[in-house]
C-alpha cells in the first residue's frame, strides 16, 4: 500500500516538474523575444533621436518649436550620442544597448531598468 502511494506520488511530482519545465522553457522564449523586440524599439529611438538632434544642430533659423525644444533637451542629445557611438553594432549585441539605454535611464530620471541576459 505505502509502495503504490509513493508511484504515484512520484508520478505526480514528474508530471508537475514536466509541466514546470515546460512553462520555463516558454518564460525564456518569451524573454528572448521581448530582448530583441526591446533592442529594435531602441535602435529606433536612437536613430529618431539622431535625426532630430542633427536637424536642429544644422537648422540657423533660431526658431524654438516643440520639435526644436525637444532636440535640445539633453536626455534627447545622450540618447542620439550614444545611438551615434553604437550605431554600427553587430545585430545581437542587445545586452550591450541595454546597458547604454539603462545606464541613459538611470542618469537622467532614475527610471525602473530594463532587463538584461
Amino acid at each position: 500500500m505505502r509502495a503504490d502511494r509513493a508511484e504515484s506520488h512520484e508520478a505526480m511530482l514528474r508530471e508537475r516538474l514536466k509541466a514546470c519545465r515546460a512553462s520555463e522553457q516558454q518564460a525564456r522564449a518569451e524573454m528572448d523575444s521581448y530582448r530583441c523586440r526591446m533592442a529594435e524599439a531602441l535602435r529606433g529611438r536612437g536613430a529618431l533621436a539622431d535625426r532630430l538632434v542633427e536637424a536642429v544642430e544644422a537648422d540657423r533659423t533660431g526658431h524654438k518649436c516643440p520639435a526644436v525644444q525637444l532636440g535640445l533637451d539633453r536626455r534627447v542629445v545622450e540618447l542620439a550620442r550614444r545611438h551615434r557611438s553604437t550605431g554600427k553594432m553587430r545585430p545581437g549585441s542587445h545586452d550591450e544597448l541595454l546597458a547604454d539605454v539603462n545606464s541613459l535611464l538611470c542618469s537622467t530620471g532614475g527610471h525602473e531598468q530594463l532587463p538584461a541576459s
